[in-house]
């Protein structure tokens, strides 16, 4: 085990990355929560039908047109609310990692 009291050049650069680590899971908890935020506003937009309307929205999800003969395309529709779904996960599987990193460096230190 490391001894905490060290204050050798090899002890305080290993502080330093530390320092650093927790920097950056600061970083990517930041960015997951923005994640979710965007994850909810999509998902209220796309639910409450503003992405559905004739022409789409006002943003990149309107690329794909979501209408067939003046019908919605149920098919588009789970692709875009699958898609939504997948990143909120990936965001969220980030976060996970970023906590398990914190507890490592602060156990660890």
């Amino acid at each position: 085990m490391r001894d905490r009291r060290r204050s050798d050049p090899a002890a305080r650069k290993e502080r330093g990355q530390d320092d650093e680590i927790l920097r950056l899971c600061g970083e990517i908890a930041a960015l997951e929560r923005d994640a979710d935020r965007a994850y909810r506003e999509a998902l209220g937009e796309f639910l409450n039908g503003h992405d559905l309307q004739e022409g789409g929205g006002s943003g990149p999800s309107d690329t794909t047109e979501i209408r067939v003969d003046g019908r919605l395309d149920l098919v588009e529709i789970l692709k875009r609310h699958d898609l939504l779904g997948g990143i909120e996960a990936a965001a969220d599987r980030c976060g996970r990692i970023s906590e398990a990193l914190q507890t490592l460096v602060t156990e660890y230190a």
